[in-house]
């Protein structure tokens, strides 16, 4: 296993944590210098953390508003803000600094996860934060049958519109392109693509929060679960994340694989004009959460990001990479 940077986590947990460290005030006899400088620095950060409650604002036109977790929700955020076009022209095209600062480490891990052969099985259910199905290139390979699930309808009619060869599609050669690279077979992304579409046989929708994630349909359990950033942007704090990590992980069957790519330590991201927030979801929540979705971590891959001109469009300072067994179900 590759080494990994460990961070502490950089928000807490509770109101009651918040308040705990406002009122520790540094004395001498409370420890160094170092130990003093280190709790003077972590209340400014809480105190940064309490004025801003964790949810950025959202752009609206020219001005900004504040639409807190107690007026709109964080799906019903993502639902109004997110535009898949958006982010792809944003994050995902050719000579981004964010494509190649990111994805190439994603899509060589899963192409090492594919290349193992202990990922494989008849089916493969993918959620993605929207309709980018190259994420599923590397591992189309070892399943049979890929049922895709999108967030929110614009992501669905981008994904249908896709698979139908429809005009206007959404470009993903450029992320299909450098997989085949990454792959070195001899295979062309024009000749790959086609593979890959044939083994769309569902596109639906997903809730995170549903105990059905995919309801109203009732999908067999998939011998692998993909999760591409599926779950910290529907979520306001650590207890609704391990509630719907739990959910989602009922779509994988016992001794399955879960394979997941996740960010650590984010709070938004820019689509267009617009912010939308993100749980800020560190390692220690990560583990706790699969955990409790009765999940065994096997791998895992963190990497701090390169790039330091993108903050303002996305304040991630990590990016990790997961593969897990599912033991039980819980």
């Amino acid at each position: 296993m590759e080494p990994k940077n460990r961070k502490p986590r950089l928000y807490p947990d509770s109101q009651q944590e918040t308040r705990n460290l406002l009122t520790r005030t540094p004395t001498p006899e409370s420890g160094n210098k170092q130990n003093n400088a280190h709790l003077l620095q972590r209340v400014m950060m809480i105190s940064s953390y309490i004025a801003e409650e964790r949810v950025a604002p959202v752009q609206v036109g020219k001005g900004f508003t504040r639409e807190r977790a107690s007026t709109m929700n964080m799906k019903e955020l993502f639902e109004k803000y997110f535009n898949p076009r958006k982010v792809l022209e944003t994050y995902f095209i050719q000579d981004s600094d964010f494509f190649d600062d990111t994805i190439t480490q994603v899509f060589t891990k899963f192409l090492n996860f594919s290349s193992s052969g202990d990922v494989k099985g008849n089916s493969l259910i993918a959620l993605c934060f929207g309709p980018f199905a190259y994420y599923t290139l590397p591992l189309c390979d070892n399943f049979n049958e890929i049922t895709f699930a999108c967030a929110d309808d614009k992501s669905i009619q981008e994904m249908q519109k896709w698979l139908k060869n429809e005009p206007d599609t959404m470009d993903y050669s450029h992320a299909m392109k450098m997989i085949c690279e990454l792959q070195a077979t001899g295979e062309t992304w024009t000749e790959k693509e086609p593979v890959l579409k044939r083994k769309f046989k569902k596109i639906l929708k997903y809730d995170v929060m549903s105990s059905n994630p995919l309801s109203p349909v009732t999908h067999p359990q998939a011998d692998c679960l993909l999760l591409a950033h599926c779950v910290e942007h529907f979520v306001q704090d650590k207890k609704c994340y391990c509630e719907a990590l739990k959910n989602v992980c009922t779509l994988v069957k016992p001794g399955g694989t879960l394979i997941m790519v996740t960010k650590f330590y984010a709070t938004f991201f820019m689509c267009g004009d617009f912010k939308i927030p993100v749980f800020c979801l560190d390692e220690d929540i990560l583990k706790d959460a699969l955990k409790g979705a009765g999940l065994v971590i096997e791998e895992e891959y963190i990497y701090p990001r390169k790039t330091e001109s993108l903050y303002d469009i996305a304040d991630f300072k990590y990016f990790a990479v997961f593969k897990a067994r599912k033991e039980r179900e819980m």
